[in-house]
């Protein structure tokens, strides 16, 4: 299992496999750590996995 990028939960069994994350909802788009503070829109719409895991930890 992979961390998810956005809870840091193991959730991920294939990274870009279009999987939505039980935890925390996020939409698995392949986006990586390496470039976490990138919007790619897309699925996340206007988040970053660095802006959704602020709004994560608030919860």
């Amino acid at each position: 299992m992979e961390l998810c990028p956005c809870c840091r939960f193991k959730t991920l069994e294939k990274p870009g496999d279009d999987e939505i994350f039980p935890v925390c909802f996020w939409h698995d788009d392949a986006q990586t750590d390496a470039i976490a503070d990138e919007v790619w829109g897309g699925p996340n719409d206007l988040l970053s996995p660095t802006e959704a895991r602020g709004h994560y930890i608030k919860c």
